[in-house]
């Protein structure tokens, strides 16, 4: 057999050919072949040797070239001498070939198609692959030969840097085909008839898969109107129809999904760039929004989107539109593992710009866009460029205050009153120091008090918080330092259980953490000033022992912080233990100077083992427990009469009732499940109540979407070091 590849220069004259073929093979120069050719074919017919030609891929010459050679070779001397096995194309064959039916010898044609079941399995087989531990995606992938000889040449280095995914194959095909030496269009060319195409398609929206043959055409011939070779378009459109990424359908052409998506992504992506340089994500994110919305739907805008994500992350380009893409991909909905492990991937490309794309999807504030994002970003910020980044950009949204953003003020309508509410109580703390919309600096920290529509930094800083606790903790100290500070002028700061789980559920190794958060909060009270004394008590709430409820009450006691003071009774663990529940009431009562006190005013005291319940408090506890509808416990602003009535009895529930405690999580998990409930509402609303409960007890109930096992022991940590 002698191959003619693409490397043996096409003669019409079989003679040469052969000659040339066998000094490619075996060396020499062809013309010393051209005898010993000459002389196979000389030989009676009982002796003489059959000589196969194989011509790899008719499609990539021209086909005068292929008639002429294969009409000499039906004629003497070659005729029952020489046998021809051709690969070429099925688009190119039948649509350029076609003519090869008119030779006195009719070709027969042997069609390869996808592999089957049993031909995948046995390929996996050899290579020591389980299907299993492939994806759906990536399995229908490898059915074709070509994409499966490419996945297993590339799959070493691209799992090496987590990139072995379907989206990621799509760029190392065509660089493969570029590679192999195939006249089809340079990557230049090539990228500019995506963009060409990516405009047919936009053009035959809401259709985007069906575009007319001629528009294709089109699109590839104009990539480089100058190009020297017109072959290349015919080529490049059979690289596309037998790749299997279009089909020929009368007078359009049907291109695969994910074809229009890769076309449609790297246009996306080329757009993106054009766009003004001072733009910001936001900015860029509502302009790429509308672009994409006629495209046909949420599953193909992630297609896109993946596609045009994985053309930034291999690019070099504007930071700001590579986080823009990658942030509203994020935003899209019910997205697959496979985007996810696409998500991944690139993330670990794009490394600091995270830091942008947690800022907007942060502070944007989608639940789900959000939880996704600390899902992909926690694995990574152990690699300390990432890590140093975003403890320095969540030390800045500590300090971003939102005068009327932050807590959620309901449906009122005197926002004024509360407004001059809130500005009456920064005043009390800062005196003169007081400023708005501008940042300015407290105790080395930076603070900017928003009086408009900019958002508070809390949520973003909790989710940033959660995410580095992931792989350590001991240097988050700097954030500590800034929640402390910021906290002092917010209203109402909702991130104390961040920073709370991250002191209390510090494991005995990072105990340093919890000593340098104590001498921190003593530091903040060795003057007279309001705001440190307020620091000192947000820092020594979060710690929560006896010593640090200590170091609060002289900070509240030096500062004249009378009425701060009494709420310290909150944390009535630095104070006696009556011996009764009547004597815990009445006790909270006197320090709190209320008439009416909640038993879960004396939750401390209630859940102290030796403390003993009156029979009365455990049968109205567990016949409340069991005639309550978890639905009325929450709604999206506020409490519910349902979920006070729950704080109130929860200390006894915790206590003495176990089977009716576990009851109501059971049916809380079913409505977090059914979306009705959030997953964190549940652990930090209910859970964290009941303190008394073993991380194994809760977390197989309910868990933080895309947080594990170990994250949501975090979070029990500040409910258990509370009963502790």
């Amino acid at each position: 057999m002698l191959p003619v590849t693409k490397a043996v220069s096409v003669s019409k004259d079989p003679i040469t050919l052969m000659s040339c073929a066998l000094s490619m093979m075996l060396g020499r120069s062809p013309a010393e072949w051209v005898k010993k050719a000459e002389m196979l074919l000389r030989y009676d017919d009982i002796q003489a040797p059959i000589v196969t030609l194989f011509l790899d891929g008719l499609n990539e010459r021209r086909k005068s070239d292929w008639t002429e050679l294969l009409t000499r070779l039906q004629d003497e001397p070659y005729r029952q001498r020489v046998r021809v096995l051709a690969t070429c194309r099925p688009y190119a064959f039948e649509h350029d070939f076609n003519e090869f039916v008119g030779l006195s010898q009719k070709p027969q044609v042997i069609r390869i198609g996808l592999f089957t079941d049993p031909e995948l399995d046995r390929g996996l087989k050899n290579h020591k692959i389980r299907r299993s531990s492939l994806s759906d995606e990536m399995t229908e992938l490898l059915r074709r030969p070509r994409l499966f000889d490419l996945a297993l040449r590339y799959r070493e280095e691209l799992e090496k840097v987590g990139e072995f995914t379907p989206a990621r194959l799509y760029w190392e095909d065509w660089k493969d085909r570029l590679a192999r030496n195939r006249d089809i269009l340079a990557e230049p060319d090539f990228k500019e008839a995506l963009r060409q195409v990516a405009k047919a398609i936009d053009k035959a929206s809401p259709n985007p898969s069906r575009i007319a043959t001629a528009d294709l055409h089109h699109a590839v011939r104009n990539a480089n109107p100058f190009a020297d070779n017109p072959e290349r378009v015919l080529q490049t459109l059979t690289e596309l129809v037998d790749g299997g990424l279009a089909e020929r359908s009368g007078e359009d052409t049907r291109l695969t999904l994910s074809f229009a998506a890769f076309a449609l992504g790297w246009d996306l992506w080329r757009r993106a760039l054009e766009l003004p340089a001072d733009w910001t994500i936001g900015q860029i994110v509502s302009e790429v929004r509308s672009w994409i919305e006629p495209w046909g739907g949420a599953s193909f805008d992630c297609e896109v989107l993946r596609v045009a994500s994985w053309a930034a992350a291999l690019a070099d380009g504007r930071r700001a539109a590579q986080a823009a893409i990658f942030a509203l991909w994020l935003d899209r909905p019910n997205l697959s593992d496979e985007h996810e492990d696409d998500m991944l991937a690139i993330s670990r490309r794009i490394n600091t710009a995270l830091v942008d794309v947690a800022e907007y999807v942060w502070f944007a504030g989608d639940a789900e866009a959000s939880e996704r994002l600390a899902y992909i970003i926690r694995p990574l910020t152990g690699a300390s460029e990432l890590r140093v980044a975003l403890i320095e950009r969540a030390r800045h949204w500590a300090g971003l205050v939102g005068l009327m953003e932050w807590p959620f003020l309901g449906q009122t309508d005197d926002r004024s009153a509360l407004r001059e509410k809130r500005l009456e109580r920064l005043r009390k703390r800062l005196g003169n120091r007081l400023v708005l919309n501008e940042p300015f600096k407290e105790a080395d920290e930076t603070l900017t008090i928003a009086d408009g529509e900019e958002p508070d930094g809390s949520h973003a800083f909790g989710y940033a918080v959660s995410v580095l606790a992931f792989h350590r903790r001991d240097d988050l100290m700097p954030l500590i330092r800034a929640w402390s500070i910021a906290g002092s002028v917010r209203y109402g700061d909702h991130d104390d259980k961040y920073i709370a789980a991250l002191l209390r559920g510090a494991e005995p190794s990072e105990i340093t953490l919890v000593d340098q958060a104590l001498s921190q909060a003593q530091s903040f009270t060795l003057g007279n000033d309001i705001l440190m004394a307020h620091a000192a008590g947000s820092l020594g709430r979060a710690i929560g022992t006896p010593q640090a409820m200590t170091v609060v009450a002289h900070a509240f006691d030096k500062s004249g912080l009378r009425d701060e003071r009494q709420e310290l009774i909150k944390t009535i663990s630095v104070w006696e233990r009556p011996a009764t529940v009547e004597e815990a009431i009445q006790k909270v009562a006197d320090e709190t100077e209320k008439p009416h006190v909640r038993l879960s005013s004396a939750r401390d005291w209630l859940l102290h083992p030796e403390m003993r319940l009156p029979e009365r408090l455990v049968r109205e506890a567990t016949d409340f427990a069991r005639n309550l509808e978890v639905t009325a416990i929450y709604q999206s602003r506020g409490h519910t009469s349902e979920s006070l009535a729950l704080e109130h009895w929860m200390p006894v529930l915790a206590r003495a009732a176990r089977d009716d405690r576990a009851a109501i999580t059971r049916r809380l998990s079913g409505h977090v499940a059914a979306g009705q409930v959030s997953a964190e509402t549940a652990l930090f609303g209910i859970i964290m109540e009941m303190s008394v409960l073993d991380a194994a007890d809760l977390v197989p109930l309910v868990s933080i979407p895309g947080d594990d096992t170990d994250g949501g022991r975090i979070f029990v940590g500040k409910g258990r070091r509370r009963a502790d």
